[in-house]
């Protein structure tokens, strides 16, 4: 027989165990009913695994609520780069690709290819002066300008169609070409204020200046002539934008076509 207490084997005859000291008659299971220490181990053995079951229930619970906080946050963070990146590239479109997209605009002369945004300008101050829609100096005039927030392009259209003569000095009719209005372009041209040539030849002319706002500015004009109106362009930029602007200005102004 063994002690139910700590497992020892008892001596025949002892009223104690030899090794916990425990009174015979005062172990568990030596009563009317017999041996319980089995069953004692039994039923602890059977809540120590109730008892792991329970923790590993519980371990798993709480596992998932913090890997399910951690998803939400994550899932906020991952949310948050999107608008992000969303919001770049829309500032992208809205500030670089969209002002670089073009149509062709046709005007009742000529077509020229531009930014899609460019508007017809309420201000007229430009360097043709507030020129409109006119007759008064014996030939037909034809004046606008057109921009958006960074390009501004303008336009100048004098039709000596209905004129028989010109004589002023040793200017007529036969003697106007675009060279001799390319030069009377850039004479005008230098009476502004830190006036640079950039490039120039027989119809065009590139350079800077500052404009009437005190700004340091970049244009490209040329002179076009078709029977006998002739068409002077201008675009251009500040000359901060220069670096993102001249070398489409160049290109744009390559497009116009006179109809």
């Amino acid at each position: 027989m063994n002690c139910t207490v700590c497992g020892a084997e008892l001596e025949r005859g002892k009223d104690f165990c030899p090794n916990c000291g425990t009174k015979l008659t005062e172990m568990p299971g030596h009563g009317k009913g017999g041996s319980t220490f089995g069953k004692n181990n039994q039923q602890m053995q059977a809540s120590q695994y109730q008892n792991e079951l329970n923790f590993t229930k519980d371990f798993n619970n709480v596992s998932v609520k913090k890997s399910g906080g951690s998803g939400s946050k994550v899932g906020g963070i991952i949310a948050l780069v999107l608008v992000l990146l969303l919001a770049g590239v829309f500032a992208a479109y809205w500030f670089w690709i969209r002002p670089m997209q073009t149509k062709v605009f046709e005007f009742d002369k000529f077509s020229i290819e531009m930014p899609k945004t460019m508007e017809q300008a309420t201000d007229e101050d430009n360097i043709f002066g507030s020129l409109n829609s006119s007759s008064a100096f014996g030939f037909d005039i034809d004046a606008d300008a057109y921009e958006n927030n960074d390009v501004k392009f303008l336009y100048l259209v004098m039709d000596f169609s209905n004129v028989q003569q010109i004589q002023d000095g040793s200017v007529t009719l036969d003697s106007l070409s675009p060279e001799t209005m390319m030069l009377g372009v850039e004479s005008e041209m230098k009476t502004r204020q830190d006036y640079e040539v950039l490039g120039s030849g027989s119809d065009y002319i590139k350079c800077k200046y500052q404009d009437n706002e005190g700004d340091d500015a970049y244009i490209y004009m040329t002179v076009k002539k078709k029977d006998k109106a002739f068409y002077i362009f201008g675009m251009g930029c500040t000359a901060s934008d220069m670096s993102k602007y001249q070398a489409k200005i160049d290109k744009w102004m390559k497009t116009i076509s006179i109809k």
